[in-house]
């Protein structure tokens, strides 16, 4: 928000600074003497920023080109109009300039410059770099004297305490170049064709710092389309099918998709391409390379020409409301007010060598989806704004999405705006072609007549999507906000924890609720065997790698995987590999000759005790030298971690001081040693191998990253993410491992919706939920609405809990239909008295017990009714039984209203309609979201704490301009289920009028609103009526 500042990111070294022209990252750097991508050992440009992508000005975050030198530069932010960024060099020695030039194929040209004291240039630059996070470069203020103070001398630290550094006064000049060999890969059963490989330099290895080497990439699930199109940045480089790339004994492809990256590991590639028999492996030059070649549309790898009156397809597009698109000649603004086919309806439709096409319209210029949702048809050139992905629709007709992934309407006044989320009727376009090239003449003695033919033509798109094949890469973040056909198509992921829900219970909620309401994922409790007791936090203490647990046997959890991913939910498993459990009370410390003495037993019959585990598989037991010890006593912990401060001499714990360290008594695993990394692998690998494709890391902070990484990365991964609690991240966890679990937001929306009194301040705080943990970007994090570390015995406002009853209703369904959070977290636990309880039927001071299911003998689920009030009646409140927060009304009918609507941009508060009761806007406010969508919510009252306003009532919203197309609308937050296709009522329903303006609907006190244009009801048929025949 227009603020720069300079912070030491180890990690992070190059600034990359191309033209103008350089569209989405793509085209060579911006040379300008070869000074202008400026590259510090241990600084890095940090830009708080809010808006749309620009197209002159584009910043991503990436990986440095170079190694670090010990030469360091500062940089400053000036004021400067939208869209560009002044950078000065600002030396602090004055050497040589030193320069070096390189090539990677992954990421292109770079150049890198410490300029000296004489070349203090002042350049307005666009920034651009290669990889995903887009941008808005605004106005900045100037950087203070002082924090170019604080950042020297945080660069002097971080130089002196690193253990090596490099130093360089001599200019080199190096370049090497990629030919990337075009082959045709024929394959057989059975067999496996190598494309010809390129030769690579410098090393992938120079891009790591010493102090992170050894940790193993991972690779992630893209969610991108397939097949891949080689010739747009990407190079298949072995294409394999037989037996090795099939089901497994458990009837799953997670072995062979391990097979598959074993294969790109060896090959050197970044990128597979899996089907069940069938791996390709390919490397890409960038991640942009790799987006815009996942199942491009027809005429990709055609470059760009300037237009030419032979040039691409003449067309005019006919609109819904019977008007074609035209450009105004004055301002140059795209409408569709003309019934009438004209010169300035006429649009050349140019292939682009991503798959994407321009429009250019002839005496104006290329068409261009501006921030303010405008086209505006003056471009000279083709960028990013001005690419455009064409959809072809069943019904012949076209639609155009942008690379801000809206797509263009043709509103009913003549307005065309690219602001839609969704392609319904106005998002629709007929073409007409106009074959001019094919124009017929014909000649007389006094007078040539050219003729033009019209015809109304379907432009057709490439290959068909292969729905069987996934595309895993190390160049995709976890769970991306986008995916599809070049990357281009929202998403929304949503996973449920079941906390201690059994097996069985677990794979009838996927097969019947899950996956018929469209969740991606559901989170379980710990797997492995753990210590005997009732309490919770026994499941987070692992006595062996065995797989039967209090939830059930081995057997039931990997029919569970099974039965869960059939119905297209996968499976999360807490993932333990920092500790074991703490001994029992009747261990004793052995003597020298009773050093095998483990007496205490775990949930399955393992024994363990005195810093051993006997193991349920063989494999998996270990011996006191296994664990972190004091050196010459195995049976003492190394140092110790826990309340309250929970760090170990240093201010931070991300800096891996406390992996050596015993988080509270539990004994620590020696993860440096080969046999303990063989362990873990086995836990892991016979995960993946049942189907397990996403984890929680538990106790991430206290494990070693390049331990975990080595361990988990032999695996490609649908999603990992780390228990995380609100450190600022150094930017190597999230590299190595995974995401972060965002705590903060849901302690935000808390505050917002519940705690705060002052009802003025209730809209500007809901607007202003855009961010929880500090640091912490939506492209990282997951946000649990709860967590089981952060719940109290009884209810309390500041904390997201059952027990808060409608409040917490209306915080969850509001993290529903937010739409700036990509990924969520919904809760499903159980009731309790104290925090210590585990499931129903588990009550403490039992040493094992029987936990009670969820469905019943007769089928019917114990599951707690939606709460009415705010807090819950005690009684229901301290009540021992299954909650089932994820069943409350609401929570499955915003699933489908979430995947429509989540990353289209938040509209101001609409207008309220004024109140009877005087408090006109307090407490209340509605939003549209793109222009489908709309929220409406009115703050409730709690009875334990009353806020001084009482109730406000339920708020009834005729007059309101909602700006959604008119129609009888179903409220989807009442429903229990996903609306069914032609449903014609709902429990609650909006009706809006022609003009936009709602004519009936109310949001509820306390409660959530919320429709868009795929919950339209039908309106159900007229009743027949019969006429009686009489006689006489």
């Amino acid at each position: 928000r227009g603020q720069a500042a300079i912070l030491p990111v180890p990690n992070r070294c190059g600034l990359e600074v191309f033209p103008e022209d350089s569209a989405m990252g793509g085209g060579k750097p911006l040379r300008s003497s070869g000074r202008w991508i400026l590259c510090s050992a241990a600084v890095v440009l940090a830009l708080t920023l809010e808006g749309c992508v620009s197209s002159s000005a584009v910043v991503y975050d990436d990986e440095p080109l170079v190694k670090p030198t010990t030469s360091r530069t500062a940089f400053r932010a000036y004021d400067l109009p939208p869209g560009y960024f002044e950078v000065e060099p600002q030396p602090k020695t004055t050497p040589a300039t030193t320069t070096t030039e390189t090539h990677s194929p992954s990421r292109g040209y770079a150049t890198s410059a410490q300029p000296s004291t004489t070349t203090d240039l002042i350049r307005r630059v666009p920034l651009v770099s290669t990889t995903s996070k887009a941008v808005l470069v605004g106005t900045f203020e100037p950087i203070s004297s002082t924090v170019q103070e604080e950042v020297s001398s945080t660069i002097d630290a971080a130089e002196s305490a690193r253990s090596t550094t490099t130093t360089s006064t001599t200019t080199t000049t190096t370049r090497a170049t990629t030919e990337t060999t075009k082959s045709t890969t024929r394959t057989t059963t059975g067999t496996t064709t190598r494309a010809p490989q390129a030769q690579t330099t410098p090393s992938a290895g120079s891009h790591v710092p010493d102090w992170a080497r050894g940790n193993l990439s991972s690779f992630r699930n893209c969610y991108l389309a397939a097949p891949l199109k080689a010739d747009l940045g990407c190079a298949l480089l072995e294409e394999s099918r037989g037996a090795d790339f099939g089901l497994n004994e458990f009837g799953q492809e997670t072995t062979a998709k391990a097979k598959c990256l074993d294969r790109v590991r060896v090959l050197g590639g970044n990128t597979f391409v899996f089907e069940v028999g069938h791996c390709q492996v390919w490397r890409c030059s960038s991640r942009v390379s790799l987006r815009a070649s996942a199942a491009p549309p027809a005429g990709a790898g055609v470059e760009v020409g300037s237009p030419a009156d032979d040039g691409g397809d003449t067309v005019s597009f006919l609109s819904f409301h019977g008007t074609y698109l035209q450009v105004e000649r004055v301002l140059k603004v795209v409408v569709a007010n003309s019934k009438t086919d004209g010169p300035d309806s006429r649009f050349q439709i140019l292939p682009n060598a991503d798959g994407t096409v321009a429009m250019f319209a002839p005496g104006s210029g290329y068409v261009s989806a501006q921030p303010s949702c405008a086209l505006i048809a003056d471009r000279p050139e083709v960028g990013g704004w001005e690419k455009f992905l064409m959809i072809q629709n069943e019904d012949g007709t076209v639609s155009f999405k942008t690379a801000h992934g809206l797509y263009v309407s043709a509103r009913s006044g003549g307005a065309v705006l690219a602001s839609s989320g969704a392609i319904q009727a106005w998002e629709k376009f007929q073409v007409v072609r106009h074959n001019l090239r094919n124009a017929t003449r014909e000649e007389s003695n006094t007078s040539t007549t050219t003729t033009t033919t019209t015809t109304t033509t379907t432009l057709q798109l490439g290959d068909e999507v292969n729905p069987n094949a996934s595309v895993y890469s190390d160049l995709c973040e976890f769970q991306e906000g986008n995916g599809g056909r070049g990357g281009m198509d929202r998403r929304a992921p949503i996973f449920v924890k079941l906390w201690e829900w059994n097996y069985n219970d677990i794979a009838r909620e996927c097969k019947e609720y899950l996956g018929p309401n469209g969740f991606d994922a559901v989170q379980v409790s710990p797997v492995a065997e753990h210590k005997r007791g009732a309490q919770w936090w026994t499941k987070y203490q692992p006595i062996s790698f065995g797989l039967s647990t209090r939830s059930g046997t081995a057997e039931e959890f990997r029919s569970m995987v099974a039965d869960c991913r059939a119905a297209g939910v996968q499976v999360v498993v807490d993932l333990i590999l920092n500790h074991i459990a703490t001994p029992c009370d009747a261990a004793r410390r052995p003597s020298d000759d009773d050093v095998d003495v483990a007496p205490c037993k775990g949930w399955n019959g393992s024994t363990y005790g005195n810093r051993r585990i006997s193991g349920a598989r063989g494999w998996d037991a270990a011996h006191p030298e296994f664990f972190h010890h004091k050196p010459g006593n195995p049976l003492r912990g190394l140092c110790g971690v826990g309340a309250p401060t929970y760090l170990c001499g240093s201010p931070v714990t991300t800096d891996c001081s406390c992996c050596k360290c015993d988080l509270h008594g539990l004994p620590d695993w020696n993860t440096e040693l080969a046999e303990v990394a063989e362990i873990h692998h086995r836990h892991v690998k016979e995960l993946h191998d049942i189907g397990v494709t996403m984890l929680r890391v538990d106790a991430a902070l206290y494990e070693d990253v390049g331990d975990v990484s080595r361990t988990l990365n032999r695996f490609p991964w649908d999603y990992v993410y780390m228990e995380w609690w609100g450190e600022y991240p150094v930017g190597l966890h999230d590299k190595y491992i995974g995401q972060y679990r965002d705590v903060a937001l849901t302690w935000k929306i808390s505050d917002t919706l519940a705690s705060e009194k002052n009802l003025s301040k209730f809209a500007s705080g809901i607007f202003d939920l855009g961010q929880g943990v500090f640091g912490v970007p939506d492209e990282k994090a997951i946000y649990p609405i709860s967590y089981h570390d952060k719940r109290t015995d009884t209810a309390v406002q500041e904390v997201a809990s059952y027990k808060n009853g409608l409040e917490y209703q209306q915080q969850q369904k509001f993290l529903m239909a937010w739409p700036k959070m990509t990924r969520i977290l919904i809760w499903g636990g159980y009731g309790y008295s104290n925090i210590e309880q585990g499931p129903p039927g588990c009550e403490n001071g039992q040493d094992v017990c029987n936990p009670e299911p969820v469905f019943g003998a007769s089928g019917a689920m114990a599951c707690m009714a939606t709460p009415a009030v705010s807090p819950m009646p005690e009684e229901d409140a301290q009540k021992r039984g299954w909650v089932c927060e994820h069943r409350w009304t609401g929570v499955a009918g915003l699933v489908a209203f979430r995947r429509a609507c989540r990353g289209l941009p938040v509209s101001a508060p609409l207008a309220p309609v004024a109140s009877a009761d005087g408090l006109g806007a307090a407490g209340r406010v509605a939003f549209r979201i793109g222009e489908e969508c709309l929220v409406a919510l009115v703050k409730g009252t709690n009875e334990k704490w009353p806020q001084g306003y009482g109730h406000l009532g339920d708020w009834p919203l005729r007059g309101l301009a909602s700006g959604l197309p008119a129609g009888r609308y179903c409220d989807v937050a009442s429903l229990s289920q996903k609306l069914a296709v032609g449903a014609t009522s709902c429990p609650r329903e909006v009706v809006i009028g022609s003009d936009g303006v709602v004519l009936s609907g109310s949001a509820l006190e306390g409660d959530l609103l919320a429709i868009y244009t795929g919950a339209l009801l039908v309106d159900p048929p007229m009743p027949s009526r019969r006429l009686r025949s009489s006689s006489r």
